[in-house]
């Protein structure tokens, strides 16, 4: 989760969050409201002992028991009177862990950031004589991390434990003083790290396992078991076989997955600040060749939407959801969006779930291995199932204009049959079968409607869009210039079966102006024009470009404040694009176009640095 109150897969060794494979049978989510009324719930686990309660954790310092979809009214620990949780971080009581032999002991830990120094503490509680009521005043304190240089900030904040027994804690690198980048890369500090120890062989403090990764390297701590991480928010381990899922947020650019195979030593090193996601940083000072570095398993990036704080979840491993089992379900707390992935001989595939938009906080497991969510601005929290119903049909091209009457339709449900109807009625599975090919061919104004079907699913939600046909603006090739005379020119467009007319006067075309039929030369003085036509297609917008020579700069200045100023002589009724470059090869427009008016006319671009390479041409 961000530091604040209020997901393309990339392949290499990691996978960047796309559209997945179809033969992966995804299941079609639903939420089931188990418990409202929680004051920023940050965490939701289970005990295991047998009782079927839920624990949610509030971040101003109280633990809830849900009991039977019921919120106790009294609560399991309130020690809000010794959290520091202000308003703009992610601090407070953060998780709550349960060992194994819970129900013999009768104590828990907890994660917390405390009042007076604002340290962040790991504390072991015990049950009192009621088992919905924790003892407040029985709290044994085993770890405290000082605060650094910078106030709380991302402090990762959980703990749970292992497959193996032991604790495990994760932290952030502190944040919040520009993202400091030394912690997380630290071999001497326990910022920016997951944490093992032994909690349990001990009635005091803990014990550091003895076969830890760093156990005996000074000055490496011994109680660091992964590294190079910058706000770890939410792990978990796979039930199943015990890997390790590690959900990472980002800066400002990528969020990322990491995944440690259960049969890992540890020691793994996932690169904050070095690399966010798969990209370098250039934050700080390493010595640390990227190639010792382990790579996220998946990444999405911040300009995919709204997606900008990653939230790591669990692979199902419950009952009554063969669908379910075995992806790994992990969301996005700002985006509210959900997705499945699973691995499969090293590759991993993921896909998009809809479920209605939730800041989600956490996931969570009860006993059985059934998935749960908190809501942290709605206090809310909701078991996740799958609805049974098959996967809806997607079209592409979607609803509204549609440069091509060929309509793709598929579902996420492999193997199902999708049936549909052109005049808006309910499809049926005694209406029209979509081929094997995928594809429905229609006709402006059609009001597309799909459903599909399987033997062993309910029949899916029913998609429906209109489409309104038009052919799509032709392209040039070159796109623009500058050119010299006798440039060959290219035009084409993406609707199938169009037909292209243009004129070189600066003329509207109609279908009586020239037939495109293959590339032609220009020169600098035309002014080309080109529209697209096909019957039962709306004809397409225009495409004018006036193709000049490069234009003679007049003046070139290069004042103190790193700008550099130019003119040229315009004339009346040509239109001019500015464009630089600051390599060889790109060029890019500066600004928009200008009119010119028998005068001299100018642009300006700013210089960044005393030495940039820079070119200019005008057109």
């Amino acid at each position: 989760m961000k530091s604040s109150r209020s997901l393309l897969l990339y392949l290499a060794s990691t996978t960047l969050l796309t559209t997945a494979h179809a033969q992966t049978d995804w299941p079609q989510l639903q939420l089931t409201q188990v418990g409202a009324g929680f004051t920023e719930p940050v965490h939701i686990t289970s005990a295991r002992d047998g009782s079927d309660r839920l624990f949610v954790v509030e971040q101003p310092g109280r633990i809830k028991i849900i009991q039977s979809n019921s919120v106790l009214p009294q609560p399991f620990l309130d020690i809000t009177n010794r959290i520091s949780s202000p308003p703009g971080g992610v601090y407070g009581l953060l998780s709550v862990a349960f060992p194994s032999n819970y129900a013999a002991k009768n104590c828990f830990y907890v994660y917390y950031s405390r009042t007076n120094d604002q340290a962040t503490v790991i504390s072991r509680f015990f049950v009192s004589t009621n088992a919905n009521q924790a003892d407040a005043w029985s709290e044994q304190v085993l770890l405290v991390i000082p605060l650094g240089i910078c106030e709380p900030g991302v402090l990762g904040g959980q703990v749970a434990f292992g497959p193996d027994g032991y604790l495990y804690i994760s932290t952030g690198d502190e944040g919040m003083c520009g993202d400091d980048p030394t912690r997380a890369q630290l071999p001497d500090s326990l910022w920016g790290k997951i944490l093992r120890i032994d909690v349990e062989s001990t009635n005091s403090g803990y014990v550091v396992p003895t076969n830890n990764p760093f156990v005996g390297q000074a000055p490496y701590l011994p109680e660091i078991w992964a590294m190079g991480l910058r706000n770890p928010w939410r792990f978990s381990f796979d039930r199943g076989t015990g890997d390790l899922y590690i959900a990472d947020v980002g800066l400002s650019s990528w969020e990322e997955i990491d995944f440690q195979p259960a049969s890992s030593p540890g020691g793994q090193n996932y690169g904050w600040n070095v690399m966010e996601g798969n990209q370098p940083t250039g934050l700080g000072t390493t010595s640390w060749n990227t190639n010792d570095l382990t790579p996220p398993a998946m990444v999405y990036p911040h300009t995919n939407g709204p997606n900008s704080s990653v939230t790591g979840g669990f692979v199902y491993r419950g009952p009554n959801a063969p669908r379910m089992n075995g992806l790994y379900f992990f969301g996005d707390f700002i985006a509210g969006i959900v997705w499945g992935a699973v691995r499969s001989n090293g590759t991993w595939t993921v896909q998009q779930i809809p479920l209605p938009g939730h800041y989600i906080s956490s996931f969570g497991e009860d006993e059985s291995g059934r998935l749960y969510l908190v809501d942290y601005i709605f206090g809310k929290a909701y078991r996740i199932e799958d609805s049974g119903l098959a996967g809806p049909p997607v079209f592409n091209p979607g609803s509204g204009v549609s440069t091509t009457d060929a309509i793709i339709i598929t579902s996420s449900s492999p193997g199902a049959a999708i049936h549909y109807t052109t005049n808006g009625a309910v499809p049926t599975e005694s209406d029209p079968l979509v081929p094997a090919n995928d594809v429905v061919f229609i006709t402006s104004g059609t009001t597309l409607s799909a459903r599909a079907f399987r033997a062993d699913l309910q029949p899916s939600t029913v998609t429906v869009a209109s489409f309104t046909l038009q052919v799509a603006t032709p392209v040039f090739s070159p796109r623009h210039g500058p050119i010299t005379d006798g440039t060959m020119l290219s035009m084409s467009t993406v609707t199938p079966g169009a037909s292209i007319y243009y004129t070189l006067d600066g003329t509207d075309p109609t279908p009586a102006s020239l037939p495109y039929t293959a590339p032609f030369s220009i020169n600098i003085t035309n002014v080309v024009s080109a529209r697209g036509y096909r019957t039962g297609f709306a004809d397409s917008a225009i495409n004018r470009v006036y193709f000049s020579g490069t234009v003679m700069l007049t003046n070139v200045i290069r004042f103190a404040s790193g700008f550099l100023n130019f003119n040229w002589a315009s004339e009346t009724g040509r239109t001019y694009q500015v464009q630089i470059s600051s390599n060889l090869l790109d060029w890019s427009d500066l600004g928009l176009p200008q009119t010119g008016t028998d005068k001299t006319i100018g642009a300006s671009v700013q210089m960044l640095g005393t030495s940039r390479f820079l070119r200019v041409r005008i057109y």
